[in-house]
Order: C-alpha cells, then structure tokens, then sequence
C-alpha cells in the first residue's frame, strides 16, 4: 500500500518551485505518494487535510514546527524580446512597459519602485488573480514581471527571460516547511 502525504503550498510555489522537485522526491522515497493542493492559507494543517506546507509568513504558527527553505528576493524580468533588442535600460523605462502582477505581488512592486527610487508608477487593479497567470504573460512578451529569484532562475539560464535590472528586494517573509508540532518526526514527513 503507498503513503499518501498531502501537500498544500500557493499555486505558484507549486507550479515554479514544487512540481519541478516531485521526481527526485519519487525517486528517493517512491513508498510516498505525494498529494498536492493549492492553499494560500495554512488552516489545512490544523484541520487535517493536509500533513506538511509550504508557506510564506512573518510570523510563526502557533502549535507548527517550521523549517525555513529560502528567503524570497524579487526583481523584474521580461521576455527578452519586449526589451526590443536593448541590452540595457533603467528603472524609469518601466513606465513604457505594462507591469504584470497578482493582488499578492502589489506589496512587492511597491517595494521595489521605491528601492529604485521610482515614485511616478502607479499600480492599477491587477489584471490576474495568481502570481502565476502573470509569471506566464511575462514568458509571453507582454510585460514586466516581479520575479521571485527562486522560481526564474532556469527561465533565465535558458534565455526564456531577461532580468534587465541588478536591484533586487528582499521579503522579510521566508518561505517555510510547516507541519504541526507533534507530527514533524513522522517519517514522511522527515522524508519531504
């Protein structure tokens, strides 16, 4: 009979960070099969519909033990042909391009503006609900993405993106493994 463990982490984490990671996972421990769901809040824990997460939060849960996996560091990328063969540009040029973002990113780009010194860009409501419609508008040319370094770097090796701008912000949110404190040594737990 196989394990089942469930997973809940937001779409975008799954989608850019998660899924790519499953085979090797499979291959180390193939007695775990791996549920995955996608939940922006971590009440799955408690009510037990998930065993283990990943989230991104300030502050601690209560009754959780939580692991630290990385500290997000977000900077703008774009398909390299948006740029329209400039090998350059400065962050006031962002004002020619279309930015791309969710209601969760606001807060980031907002952060980065002012790091750049840019007080003129106002952000309109967003036109996606998941950080991961506009990461796919992004590899689709039509406009600049606040990217989580975590999640383009393979985008970027591979020429998909450009990161046009050196600054990039850190979130003092980290993103965590998260699992209720009297679960955390269960073995598929460890395992994941």
């Amino acid at each position: 009979a196989t394990n089942r463990l469930a997973v809940f982490s937001h779409t975008t984490l799954a989608v850019e960070w998660l899924v790519p990671r499953i085979g090797s996972f499979h291959r180390a421990h193939p007695g775990i099969d791996l549920n995955l769901f996608a939940s922006l809040e971590p009440t799955s824990i408690y009510d037990g519909s998930a065993d283990v997460g990943i989230w991104a939060g300030a502050d601690p849960l209560p009754g959780t033990h939580m692991d630290t996996l990385f500290q997000p560091e977000y900077f703008p990328v774009c398909a390299p042909r948006l740029l329209g063969g400039a090998d350059t540009i400065r962050p006031g040029d962002l004002k020619r391009f279309q930015l791309l973002y969710s209601i969760y990113q606001v807060p980031h780009w907002q952060a980065w503006l002012r790091a750049a010194g840019i007080d003129d860009i106002e952000l309109d409501a967003p036109g996606f609900t998941t950080s991961a419609q506009a990461y796919r508008a992004a590899q689709d040319g039509h406009g600049m993405f606040l990217a989580q370094r975590m999640f383009v770097s393979n985008d970027i090796a591979a020429g998909i993106l450009t990161a046009p701008f050196r600054l990039a912000v850190r979130h003092p949110a980290a993103y965590r493994v998260v699992s209720l404190e009297p679960r955390k040594g269960e073995p598929n737990i460890q395992a994941f």
